[in-house]
């Protein structure tokens, strides 16, 4: 049930109880004149029994009945002989109605206020397509909006619609070149064209958003990004720990930056332990090989279980001359934790675990990890 029935039960009720008390005591409409009649009548009788209990003259009697007669005579001739009635209905209604329009204004100033229906169908939820012919529309009107050219932009790029994008990215550069959201946006979508690389262009967008504002937090995060991306771990801590500096306390994206600090922090020790392996393959064995075949290198305990402690895989067409190990290429045991182990080069064309009949394998020496952090290999 509505609160507002609920209210109006009340209301009632409260009339009800109150016409209640009001209408039963004047049930019955008593005139003056019958008062008096009824009075005079007591009268009399109390005077009769003070004469037979001897306790009044005959004469007394006769002098108070008269006086009695005389007096109920002059009020009843002053009165109209009419009977003057209370109608407790009408005074019931009368103040049912006040009660009912004072709890109406009450109510009316101590309710919530809810939004008018017209309001809410000013404001729907627009879908993406929607949100593109909506800005459409207005720039049509208003094709100087630089804002408009931006949110345009970045509702093409999640439509995937990339072309369109970049070409509602421009407009809005040429209208607001010193919008670091706008620099920021137009960074991330370039970006995505080059497989998410930001050289060029997207980090030459960055460096203008930071010129712009040195202290921008949201320039200062994607700079953090871009170098923990391009591993250079130091840059993305320097930028991250400043935004955390420059946002309030109670800022709540001081968490996304505090994760990204810690992340860092857990990948940065991860990586203080390097096995580097430096390996040199022949002309022979590349040409023999196809560039869909992978290059697996990994270390393993020197007696005992023949499982990779640290393990790293990829297609022999991205090696770059060296291959690092590390606690991030861990299965289980520490790479950091080991002491003596050996180094395994396989260049196989499935990738499987096991060694199949045409993979090319070496295994090095001991390699006491204590003592040696980079090794050279030869695969002929």
């Amino acid at each position: 049930m509505n609160f507002e029935w609920q209210f109006l039960l009340l209301v009632l009720a409260s009339i009800g109880f109150i016409a209640y008390f009001l209408y039963r005591p004047l049930k019955f409409n008593i005139s003056d004149d019958a008062s008096n009649v009824a009075i005079g009548k007591q009268k009399k009788q109390e005077l009769a029994d003070d004469v037979t209990k001897g306790l009044m003259s005959e004469s007394l009697y006769q002098e108070a009945e008269d006086e009695i007669t005389h007096t109920l005579a002059s009020e009843l001739s002053q009165n109209s002989g009419d009977s003057i009635a209370i109608n407790p209905l009408k005074w019931a209604i009368a103040l049912g109605v006040v009660i009912a329009i004072v709890s109406i204004l009450v109510y009316a100033q101590l309710a919530p206020k809810k939004p008018s229906s017209t309001a809410i169908e000013m404001l729907p939820s627009l879908s993406l397509e929607q949100s593109v012919k909506s800005l459409k529309a207005h720039l049509d009107d208003n094709p100087e909006n630089g804002k408009a050219w931006s949110m345009l932009g970045l509702a093409e790029f999640n439509l995937g619609n990339t072309d369109k994008a970049l070409v509602s990215f421009e407009r809005a550069y040429s209208l607001i070149p010193n919008d670091i959201d706008m620099l920021l946006q137009y960074a991330s979508v370039l970006a995505s064209t080059q497989e998410g690389d930001f050289s060029g262009p997207p980090q030459s967008l960055i460096d203008q958003a930071l010129r712009v504002d040195p202290d921008s937090v949201h320039a200062l995060y994607l700079v953090g990004i871009v170098a923990a991306n391009n591993s250079d771990l130091l840059l993305a801590e320097q930028s991250w720990q400043k935004a955390l500096y420059l946002l309030p306390i109670d800022h709540p994206d001081r968490v996304v930056v505090e994760g990204a600090l810690n992340t860092l922090s857990s990948f940065e020790t991860s990586n203080d332990f390097t096995l580097t392996i430096n390996l040199n393959i022949s002309e022979g064995v590349l040409a023999l090989r196809s560039s869909k075949d992978y290059l697996m290198v990994y270390a393993k305990a020197v007696t005992g279980s023949p499982m990779p402690i640290a393990i790293k895989k990829i297609l022999l067409k991205d090696f770059g001359g060296a291959i690092s190990l590390s606690d991030a290429d861990s299965l289980s045991v520490k790479l950091s934790e080991s002491t003596d182990v050996l180094v395994v080069v396989r260049i196989s064309s499935t990738g499987l675990a096991v060694k199949q009949a045409d993979d090319i394998e070496i295994v090095s020496d001991t390699i006491s990890l204590a003592e040696t952090r980079s090794i050279d290999l030869q695969v002929e």
